[in-house]
């Protein structure tokens, strides 16, 4: 007989074993756990959360779930995942973490789905959920440690009307401020992030500079063992800012702590899915947003 109950870090090896499986079949793209780490890491980084395992007669994990609220009356739902498919222990697991979800307040569920998994954006379909056209497909991608690839600074490219120094990146400072969210709403116009919420997130923040100005930005949320927001100024492309700051940033966290680390980027993002992999990024999941909104 199976049942469910509240996953415990015991249970971390056998669902970090589910996850595996599923990751590396390019199926679902959240959660993509590899590791014990990266569930550790990931559970450990998420608020308003609560994940469930189904356990099998004899005690066996043999599917995971769970959620996490965003904030905006929305559920980030994480599976299910399942070891052996076609008992629907996947469906009673995804309708009881929708259930635990609405009850804490969430008017919406979303899933990541394998662009190549059909069976489970048909099954998605039948739990009532709906591809999210206004939300773009995604490249989930991770590097490991070991797997960086260092690059030269580049100088050229464009023709400068000065002369161009190599970039310097720095961690970010309170001066920085005004920089970083101009920076950010030219390169990502839709983001809502205020300029209070950015003065938060500046200790997680690195910017490159370029002849003695800020030209370039990334976010590193160590917690979550994630890369956000990278974006270089329109003029001072080409001269390497994005690859000396995704490098600093990896080594940074690699420094804290070696593992994975992982970024989400446009698939549609050529140039920047071509920098990601160049530098070593290239465990990936193509992944599409579904949405099922309550009522």
């Amino acid at each position: 007989m199976t049942t469910i109950r509240s996953m415990t870090p015991a249970d971390y090896p056998a669902v970090a074993a589910i996850a595996a499986d599923a990751a590396h079949g390019a199926l679902v793209g959240r959660p993509a756990w590899e590791s014990v780490n990266d569930v550790a890491a990931e559970i450990a980084a998420l608020d308003n959360r609560e994940f469930i395992v189904a356990e099998d007669g004899s005690g066996v994990i043999v599917g995971v779930a769970g959620y996490a609220l965003n904030g905006e009356g929305e559920a980030a739902v994480y599976g299910p995942l399942v070891a052996v498919e076609g008992h629907g222990i996947g469906a009673w697991l995804a309708g009881r973490v929708e259930a635990m979800a609405r009850q804490h307040g969430a008017e919406a569920c979303s899933m990541l789905i394998g662009l190549g998994n059909r069976s489970g954006s048909a099954w998605a379909e039948w739990r009532g959920y709906q591809r999210d056209q206004e939300h773009p497909e995604l490249l989930l991608m991770w590097v490991h440690p070991g797997e960086l690839v260092e690059v030269r600074p580049e100088v050229g490219g464009i023709v400068a009307v000065r002369p161009v120094a190599a970039p310097v990146v720095r961690p970010a400072h309170d001066g920085d401020l005004d920089v970083i969210v101009a920076l950010t709403q030219d390169c990502f116009p839709t983001q809502r992030i205020s300029q209070e919420e950015w003065a938060a997130l500046l200790p997680t923040c690195l910017v490159a500079e370029l002849n003695g100005e800020v030209r370039g930005m990334i976010r590193l949320d160590a917690a979550a063992a994630s890369l956000h927001d990278l974006c270089v100024a329109q003029d001072a492309r080409h001269h390497g800012l994005g690859k000396a700051l995704v490098a600093a940033s990896v080594r940074q966290f690699w420094a804290q702590r070696p593992g994975r680390l992982g970024l989400a980027v446009r698939l549609e993002n050529a140039a920047a899915v071509a920098l990601f992999r160049g530098l070593g990024f290239r465990r990936e999941i193509a992944v599409a947003r579904w949405l099922k909104r309550e009522g």
